[in-house]
């Protein structure tokens, strides 16, 4: 079994900002699933039934933005989120 052990200056700052990205990093993930989830219902029109075709139209662009955004970043949530 392969082992990684990461090691954090605290009393540095830029360790500090190092140490809280890896700690949060899961929630992150899950953030950002949970926003693309959000956006899945607003699709479906399961959260406003009364969503107007305008309405429809913006959802899918910034659905699209966020995306581009994950793929800019290599972010790849169905590899991060099981």
């Amino acid at each position: 079994m392969s082992k990684a052990t990461i090691t954090y200056d605290l009393s540095d700052p830029e360790d500090r900002e190092e140490f809280a990205r890896a700690t949060k990093a899961s929630d992150m993930a899950s953030c950002l699933f949970q926003v693309q989830n959000e956006l899945r219902a607003y699709r479906k029109r399961a959260n406003f039934p009364d969503c107007s075709l305008e309405c429809d139209n913006v959802i899918d662009n910034i659905s699209d933005r966020i995306n581009h955004i994950y793929d800019d970043f290599d972010i790849d949530l169905d590899k991060l989120i099981t």
